[in-house]
């Protein structure tokens, strides 16, 4: 996996920016769960974390 687990990343798509906080293999792919609070327009943490494929984020 390129990413570890509190690497800050942005999510290309959207430029919301946030940290890892959970990695898990789908098809033999990486997914990773990007924390977004603080910077997600809801309360709800559940909105907040954004599953994103490996090439959909950047480090910054």
């Amino acid at each position: 996996m390129k990413f570890e687990l509190g690497d800050r990343v942005r999510i290309i798509a959207s430029g919301q920016t946030g940290s890892i906080c959970d990695a898990e293999m789908v098809c033999g792919r990486p997914r990773y769960i990007v924390d977004c609070f603080g910077e997600c327009d809801s309360e709800s943490l559940i909105d907040c974390a954004i599953p994103v494929d490996e090439d959909e984020i950047e480090p910054i």
